[in-house]
């Protein structure tokens, strides 16, 4: 895994089973989250088991650690509809965006997508419902770029993959189609959440093992912000721990400084669930786990990482890299324990992208990853220890145009 998981709260920030104006949530699911500015404000999907129906619930916080429900902000299903949920949020011109799915199950008329504004969490204006039809897994992100608010969805494709789309709008009301961003291989695949860091765009989804496994986060990038997606792995996994033990899902990401030493990193609320079942989340909390490392990366301008010098050493031979239009492949001995340093060699190159393999000896580790490394900052992959099944990685990197430099740990 290359990215490093820092403040993971363990247990739950919140628990399913709360009332909330008469409803019992049973689970949670589908969170997003935003800032306005003097407050976090969350809105994830309830289940009732009582309703036997998903509604949709608010919540503010200072800290993303303790949340306070605001009172009277429970949205439920209207008419034969059984959900209304697995939404999005943002602040966006003085007001919440809410985009919100909304159906019968068994589906009737397509899978509606609805959205309206609120300046005050309970008091809610229809902009266009349905804004969508046949769309879900909606998500909702300013471009610090351009500074619109950009509407994600999926779509069901007839041969068992998924797509992702996006449009994007100036004031929230007038749409324009961006087209197809990704495609998902599995039909479990999706509940993309897209934020930026600096002007690069990224996004984590849901991912399956195989066809039906259970489901991880996995994250992308695109450093031009368009269809072009760099794969940079699953960053977060379910782990023995009760309450999310079989699989973790419908993340959301929000960048911001905590105040807890870290700084302006990345912050996910994710669902954490004990049931095996990949169709079923009626049984998760939702829990918070810091990101730094952003898939590896960090500048090089010196080897601080914030404000801490990490306990790594550069070993005695130097930097190497093979010129163009040498093809050549290396690898080094992995002990679990190495930083691999990677910079693009030719300074004229804006970016180049590079290949990265790690494959354990049980062959049941495999994974590809392509890096867009510059000339002036470098990037950090690693460290690669034992997998889940007591087997050491094998890391092979091009080595074309790229200076390498393994660090190894001397703590």
């Amino acid at each position: 895994m290359i990215t490093k998981i820092v403040g993971d709260s363990g247990t739950p920030v919140l628990l399913k089973g709360d009332m909330y104006n008469g409803w019992q949530a049973d689970a949670q699911a589908g969170p997003d989250i935003c800032y306005d500015g003097t407050q976090y404000v969350l809105t994830t999907s309830i289940w009732s088991v009582g309703n036997s129906q998903w509604a949709s619930v608010f919540f503010t916080s200072p800290d993303m650690v303790n949340w306070t429900y605001v009172p009277n902000s429970l949205l439920e299903p209207v008419g034969s509809d059984q959900i209304i949920g697995n939404s999005a949020i943002k602040w966006f011109n003085g007001n919440y965006y809410f985009a919100y799915g909304h159906y019968t199950v068994p589906v009737v008329g397509g899978l509606k997508v609805g959205l309206s504004y609120s300046p005050d969490l309970i008091n809610w204006t229809t902009i266009t419902d349905p804004l969508v039809i046949n769309g879900f897994d909606v998500n909702l992100s300013i471009n610090p770029v351009s500074g619109k608010l950009e509407f994600w969805y999926v779509t069901n494709d007839a041969d068992y993959t998924r797509s992702l789309h996006m449009w994007d709008s100036t004031n929230g009301s007038a749409w324009t189609s961006n087209g197809t961003f990704l495609l998902f291989s599995s039909p479990y695949s999706g509940a993309p959440a897209v934020f930026y860091i600096g002007n690069v765009r990224y996004m984590v989804h849901d991912l399956t093992t195989g066809f039906l496994g259970d489901r991880h986060i996995h994250l992308v990038h695109s450093v031009l912000s368009d269809t072009t997606w760099i794969d940079d792995g699953t960053i977060l996994w379910a782990s023995g721990v009760g309450w999310r033990s079989s699989q973790v899902s419908d993340c959301t990401i929000i960048v911001t400084d905590l105040g807890d030493g870290y700084g302006t990193i990345p912050r996910m609320i994710y669902v954490g669930s004990d049931n095996t079942s990949i169709g079923d989340n009626t049984n998760s909390s939702l829990g918070l786990v810091s990101i730094v490392d952003m898939s590896g990366r960090q500048d090089v301008y010196t080897m601080a990482q914030t404000g801490l010098i990490p306990p790594y050493s550069r070993p005695a031979q130097p930097c190497s890299y093979a010129p163009i239009p040498n093809t050549l492949v290396d690898s080094f001995v992995n002990t679990g324990n190495e930083l691999i340093l990677l910079k693009e060699y030719n300074p004229t190159e804006a970016y180049r992208v590079h290949d990265i393999t790690v494959t354990s000896t049980d062959t049941l580790t495999h994974e590809d990853y392509t890096f867009a490394v510059t000339s002036e900052r470098g990037t950090f992959i690693g460290p690669y220890p034992f997998d889940t099944y007591g087997a050491l990685p094998t890391i092979e990197y091009d080595n074309i145009n790229l200076y390498v430099s393994i660090l190894r740990d001397v703590a």
